[in-house]
């Protein structure tokens, strides 16, 4: 789920608040499809801010990019991103 995140240092996007992501249980892949092909119902986030979130995952390390075939990609996650500070 996509989400708004605080940051006092070490901020993914540069800003104090950025798109962030949350899941619970400790996974080890996310797979998601960033598709122009977009309807607010399939994640419940409006696309910018889910694109905004993963971007900001990858920068921060949360995730890092296993497989990419067109618009879908398999990352493998390296921490849950509630425990990154």
């Amino acid at each position: 789920m996509a989400r708004k995140k605080q940051f006092i240092k070490k901020s993914p996007c540069g800003q104090p608040i950025c798109n962030l992501f949350r899941w619970t249980d400790n996974l080890l892949f996310l797979i998601v499809d960033t598709s122009s092909d977009w309807d607010i119902r399939h994640l419940l986030a409006n696309r910018d801010d889910y694109v905004n979130g993963l971007v900001n995952l990858e920068k921060a390390k949360i995730v890092q990019v296993y497989k990419r075939i067109g618009t879908t990609t398999l990352y493998k996650v390296n921490i849950n991103p509630d425990n990154y500070r």
